[in-house]
């Protein structure tokens, strides 16, 4: 899987375009680093502690906060790189940079549709807590990512490698209880994102909710070390390998 085994790697390998030359791998502090496990691996315990996964229509709950809190780095990332564009900053790779972070959050989006025509919004109480952890995450990474990218694409490569996590052993547990159920109306991807989804009548949901990950967007950047990309379905099993 894409998303799986990224922290290790992140400690040697994260690089970023403000410092150095682009593309060029930078060892990141070890401070940091840590810090940001921090971070995030509390604001996920937090998540499985409101959410513990039970198997039922509550789960669908916790992976709607999951998503909503996902979205918020791109979100912040375009902030600050609008802001620097406004005061003048130009770059070569500005304005890709900036599209692809707009496709990654449009891309997220699609996983929030998914949760939403589930239920997993529903409740004005989980609506409260996603949205208020997503507005504390959001100024949080504005903050990060304005004095340091290189700490601030390492916060995303955590909370997706949660992600990917989460989602593959929902899939392995359960997934029976998937293929049982139908595509909810309203999951198809944005129509900027270029994918040629195919029919999805009569699919099941657990193969919707393996495969959604196959279509990602995967960014060219260098200095972002997360694969988007966080699992690959396997078309017979819908277990993500």
């Amino acid at each position: 899987g894409g998303g799986g085994g990224g922290g290790g790697g992140a400690r040697t390998a994260v690089a970023s375009v403000a410092e150095g030359k682009e593309g060029e791998a930078r060892e990141m502090e070890e401070w940091v680093y840590s810090f940001n496990k921090v971070v995030i691996d509390t604001v996920y315990q937090i998540i499985c502690f409101l959410y513990p996964v039970t198997g039922g229509e509550r789960d669908f709950a916790r992976f709607y906060v999951l998503e909503t809190v996902a979205r918020v780095p791109y979100f912040a990332y375009l902030s600050v790189m609008h802001l620097r564009e406004t005061f003048g900053e130009r770059s070569p790779t500005l304005s890709e940079r900036m599209r692809t972070h707009y496709a990654e959050a449009d891309n997220e989006l699609h996983h929030l549709l998914i949760m939403e025509s589930l239920g997993g919004n529903s409740s004005v109480i989980d609506r409260t807590v996603a949205q208020s952890m997503a507005f504390g995450y959001y100024w949080y990474v504005v903050g990060v990512y304005s004095f340091s990218e290189q700490a601030a694409y390492h916060l995303s490569e955590l909370i997706e490698d949660h992600a990917y996590n989460t989602y593959n052993k929902y899939l392995a547990d359960h997934a029976d209880r998937l293929k049982s159920l139908p595509v909810p109306e309203g999951t198809y991807p944005p129509s900027n994102t270029q994918v040629q989804h195919p029919t999805i009548q009569g699919v099941s949901l657990c193969r919707k909710f393996g495969s959604e990950f196959e279509h990602e967007p995967k960014p060219k950047l260098q200095h972002q070390t997360l694969n988007i990309n966080r699992c690959s379905p396997n078309p017979t099993s819908c277990v993500c390998v």
